[in-house]
């Protein structure tokens, strides 16, 4: 198996990705200065609040009032939910890349990191941001109800924290001794903010897509100029890419007509 090439990734020089996912990824924090300068000036506070308010965004804002107290408030937002805001608030929009091209193919840079492993709830442990199945038990007791016992009762509230503020979109009820996750019964709002939840994934899955489709057509113009492949053999191989890509693509949109008519289904 060839190795990863760190030069397109948001890693160090020194740290391929092995390295990174070794010793690194949910193992101990890593600095990396100047990682992503493109970021810069992409979105400035006021525009994530205005995306926050539009109805086909998936959103939460969070108002903290002391470090035992707050409140979530999710979408669809509105203006007056930014009004008399505390010190200590946030909000968060998810799937932005959604919504940006831009910020979309930032998510290359950390191709090396596997989808199913960015998507994990962690959680601050002792400073380090751990797995929550590495923090306490998981369990369901029923098909609605999902209960995570810490196995250290002084994090109970970083548990919480953590699980408000991740993609899930569900309140956890804490009750001191465990947390419990109450799946709610599909309401029409509730159908359509999960048909939104997979059409995020189904776009991040084109995403891929796309860029093995780039990937490959890149490594055929090279191999023209680096090893004289003649130029009908070129235009043969990208056809053949263009059309596993549309393959594919195709798939996606297959899967997720399937997926919504069952989940829009009473």
């Amino acid at each position: 198996m060839t190795a990863l090439s760190s030069v397109d990734f948001c890693l160090p020089d020194h740290i391929t990705p092995e390295i990174f996912l070794r010793d690194y990824w949910q193992k101990k924090p890593l600095v990396i200065r100047n990682g992503l300068p493109e970021i810069v000036g992409q979105f400035e506070p006021q525009d994530i609040i205005e995306l926050a308010q539009n109805e086909d965004v998936t959103a939460r804002l969070v108002k903290t009032f002391s470090d035992d107290d707050w409140k979530v408030f999710f979408s669809p937002l509105s203006d007056k939910d930014f009004q008399k805001l505390p010190e200590k608030w946030s909000v968060l929009v998810q799937n932005l890349e959604q919504w940006s091209p831009e910020l979309g193919q930032l998510w290359n840079k950390f191709g090396f990191i596997p989808q199913w492993q960015r998507d994990d709830i962690m959680v601050s442990y002792y400073g380090t941001m751990t797995p929550l199945n590495q923090v306490g038990t998981v369990t369901v007791p029923d098909a609605r109800t999902i209960v995570i016992t810490p196995w250290e009762k002084k994090i109970i509230k970083d548990i919480e924290k953590a699980i408000i503020d991740s993609p899930l979109g569900i309140m956890p009820e804490n009750n001191g001794d465990l947390i419990r996750i109450g799946i709610p019964p599909l309401t029409e709002e509730r159908r359509k903010v999960l048909v939104k939840q997979v059409k995020g994934e189904v776009e991040e899955a084109k995403i891929s897509v796309r860029n093995a489709r780039r990937d490959a057509i890149d490594a055929v113009k090279k191999s023209v100029k680096a090893d004289g492949t003649p130029e009908d053999v070129a235009k043969d191989a990208e056809a053949a890419i263009q059309k596993l890509h549309d393959k594919y693509i195709s798939r996606c949109d297959e899967l997720f007509a399937a997926k919504e008519k069952e989940i829009l289904t009473v």
